[in-house]
């Protein structure tokens, strides 16, 4: 059962849009993640959030640079904390990781770029 809930997580995350063009204008990157992280509207729960990793330090234009350095976002402002999800999301576990935005927590999602 838990490897059908990992599968059709998965599934969700890539079908939910990871690869559209709107996502591309809504990356972060942070040195914890090995992929690019897209802001998602999933909300979390505080109990959900686990340690401060640090915070958004420049915000760069998507349409004047498509390089990402840590820490880095192109839609959230400077100072947007991010965080580390403890447990797991929807029985799956893995490196989860959100933000904050006015007083709630957001789900960030992995970002797979296609291959051209």
């Amino acid at each position: 059962m838990t490897k059908l809930a990992f599968l059709l997580f998965s599934l969700l995350l890539i079908f939910t849009g990871c690869n559209s063009e709107n996502n591309q204008k809504d990356l972060t990157k942070i040195p914890e993640s090995k992929r690019l992280l897209y802001s998602g509207n999933r909300e979390l729960s505080k109990d959900q959030i686990g340690e401060q990793l640090g915070e958004v330090k420049q915000n760069i234009d998507p349409d004047k640079s498509q390089q990402l350095n840590d820490w880095e976002s192109q839609n959230l402002p400077v100072g947007t904390r991010i965080y580390r999800v403890v447990g797991r999301i929807d029985d799956a576990e893995g490196d989860y990781f959100a933000y904050e935005k006015q007083g709630h927590f957001y789900l960030f999602y992995e970002f797979f770029q296609e291959e051209k």
